[in-house]
């Protein structure tokens, strides 16, 4: 297979222009009239790749995908990849699930073709001050604390947390500090907990300055919840099913490799990332990949926006999952 890797830093198109395209619909195409895909442009946002990196690796793809190119188009956010995807920009995307949910819940025309990762023990942290005020979750009553994006993954498992321990999340202020950043801005006592995702965690631990409150994966409903997963749009789904289904059984069976081999996350996180050996293990041994993973599972990401009111209405996952 021919591969490519363009990793440019892309710019959101309008709201207005998302919301226009999102209302367009196409008739569905049979195999039959299917055109042959020489590009196949997949929206990455952090390392979502890994696993299209294997399948490329392996010769995965098979059917329209086998002699296609695969470029990749890198975002800073899912909120950047979204909009590109809906405009026709890319044809799949790589994003994390709960900014996939507040655009399905604007009527975005998303699709989902698979799951990617999951979290687990050590993937999401909050952190506190080694010396600092803060000892227990109690103690964040009245305080600020940041994540590195408002309505969030990593919001979202913030009120889970406070919700567990009683207190009410109003009752704390969050304020939004990119993950390279939190640890700096806690120690001048700006905040007293910031959300950070591996290796930012492990690096502000190690140093002794930081020190663990709790993690995501201590929750029942957040252990093992999808993070990110593979999507297209309908219209692109009903004109390109074989390149669908070959995505979909190639990622599923690179996820099977990856699945429990740290060894080979590591390796590939040092290529796709650039990443020191040491960063790239504590990053390979707080990712989770299970193959063919069901369905039900994101829907848990979705029922849990609901709850707390990042979305107004339910999101069936039936209803945006390609039956393949």
């Amino acid at each position: 297979m021919k591969t490519r890797f363009i990793r440019t830093v892309a710019v959101a198109v309008g709201t207005a222009a998302v919301v226009a395209l999102a209302g367009c619909s196409s008739q569905p195409s049979s195999a039959a009239d299917e055109e042959p895909i020489s590009t196949l442009r997949v929206g990455m946002v952090a390392l979502g790749q890994l696993p299209v990196d294997q399948a490329i690796s392996q010769g995965y793809f098979t059917g329209p995908l086998e002699d296609a190119e695969i470029e990749y188009v890198s975002y800073p956010s899912g909120a950047a990849a979204i909009p590109a995807l809906v405009a026709g920009d890319i044809d799949v995307v790589y994003t994390n699930n709960v900014s996939a949910g507040l655009a399905i819940a604007q009527n975005f025309d998303l699709k989902l073709i698979t799951t990617a990762d999951s979290i687990k023990a050590n993937n999401q942290q909050v952190v506190v001050q080694a010396d600092g005020p803060v000892s227990s979750l109690d103690d964040l009553a009245g305080e600020t604390v940041s994540v590195n994006a408002l309505q969030s993954l990593g919001w979202l498992g913030f009120q889970v947390a406070l919700v567990d321990a009683g207190i009410d999340p109003k009752d704390v202020t969050f304020t939004e500090v990119a993950f390279p950043e939190a640890a700096s801005v806690m120690g001048r006592g700006e905040i007293v907990a910031a959300q950070m995702p591996q290796p930012f965690a492990e690096a502000a631990v190690s140093s002794g300055d930081a020190v663990q409150l709790f993690d995501f994966n201590d929750f029942d409903e957040l252990s093992s919840l999808p993070i990110g997963n593979f999507y297209t749009t309908g219209d692109w789904a009903k004109a390109h099913p074989e390149a669908v289904r070959s995505f979909d059984a190639g990622v599923n069976k690179a996820l099977a490799d990856l699945a429990g081999d740290v060894d080979l996350v590591t390796q590939l996180t040092m290529a796709a990332a650039g990443s020191p050996e040491e960063s790239a293990r504590i990053i390979a041994e707080a990712i989770e990949y299970i193959p063919n993973r069901d369905a039900a599972e994101t829907q848990r990401v979705f029922d849990l926006m609901l709850e707390y009111d990042m979305i107004s209405a339910p999101i069936d996952i039936n209803t945006i999952l390609i039956k393949q």
